[in-house]
């Protein structure tokens, strides 16, 4: 006697080869057979029994990230394992694939020093591929295409602990702006995923320049100085600190800059002096105190966690 899907699903529900069940159900609703039977079948063996657990990982993970209520959300979860699950929505009333948290584990992975903004999207097994394979941006800064079908991957148990817990999530581009505005020691994205590149960086660049023209801040979150003890050699430190300063960090970095009393080439000098910008830190010695002396004085004026000669 030949089966047919719903037949073959049902059978394999019986023996628990859940993922086989899903399977063939999916080819029975596709092909618009026993579809009522199938949605119901799935909701009471395989939705409802972790319900409960659903709507509290989301409770847990959404908090600081979306207001989106649970009974919002369009997409839902059937589990075949503590791993696997198959995806259901609700508003296109039709299956979506499958999401196997254990095949891309970011905890596994070394964090890069940069940071990845990543836009225009919204299903996190499209993102996952861009972060990297063996190194994960340091952060991952997302603003979803739609909201509520990313905040729905919010209620997987075990995902937020394994993808996102170094993300950042916005609803939309201004709260992004305000955020890296007033967050200013936060490190900004220098990896753009998204169909409109020049759009985002040109926003991450006017952010970095009010930044670096913000002389007043104090800065808490320096990562690497720059520390350049030097003695009548002006010319040279300024053509330094402006290859330094164009590499596009702010926060990141700063540069220390402590002239031992210079008497020829001073021009230089003056020059890094008087730049406005809020990553130089520059000292002077009226006279020469020995190269020991200056090169302790350069190091002690860091503020970075690491620093360099």
């Amino acid at each position: 006697m030949h089966l047919n899907n719903y037949q073959l699903g049902l059978q394999a529900f019986e023996e628990k080869r859940y993922e086989d069940t899903m399977e063939y159900f999916i080819a029975s609703y596709e092909q618009g057979e026993y579809c009522k039977e199938i949605l119901t079948l799935l909701n009471d063996c395989f939705l409802m029994p972790n319900l409960e657990e659903f709507m509290e990982t989301y409770e847990k993970s959404r908090q600081g990230i979306t207001e989106i209520s649970y009974e919002e959300l369009p997409l839902v979860f059937l589990p075949i394992s503590d791993e696997k699950f198959y995806i259901f929505d609700l508003i296109q009333n039709c299956f979506c694939g499958m999401i196997d948290i254990a095949s891309f584990n970011l905890l596994e992975r070394k964090l890069n020093f940069h940071s990845m903004l990543m836009a225009d999207m919204w299903d996190i097994r499209e993102m996952a591929p861009y972060l990297g394979k063996e190194e994960i941006p340091q952060s991952v800064y997302a603003i979803p295409s739609d909201m509520l079908r990313f905040a729905s991957f919010l209620q997987v148990p075990g995902l937020c602990e394994r993808w996102l817990a170094n993300w950042v999530i916005f609803s939309d581009v201004a709260i992004m702006e305000k955020f890296f505005q007033e967050m200013s020691d936060v490190y900004l994205p220098k990896v753009f995923v998204t169909g409109q590149k020049e759009i985002y960086q040109k926003i991450i660049w006017e952010i970095h320049q009010k930044r670096i023209s913000d002389l007043g801040k104090r800065r808490e979150n320096i990562f690497f100085s720059f520390c350049i003890p030097s003695y009548n050699r002006g010319s040279i430190v300024l053509n330094t600190v402006k290859k330094i300063l164009e590499s596009g960090y702010d926060s990141e970095i700063e540069v220390v800059v402590s002239n031992n009393g210079s008497t020829v080439d001073t021009e230089g000098y003056e020059i890094i002096k008087n730049m406005k910008d809020s990553r130089i830190r520059y000292f002077e010695y009226e006279e020469n105190t020995g190269f020991m002396n200056n090169t302790k004085q350069a190091i002690e004026l860091a503020n970075g966690k690491w620093a360099a000669l």
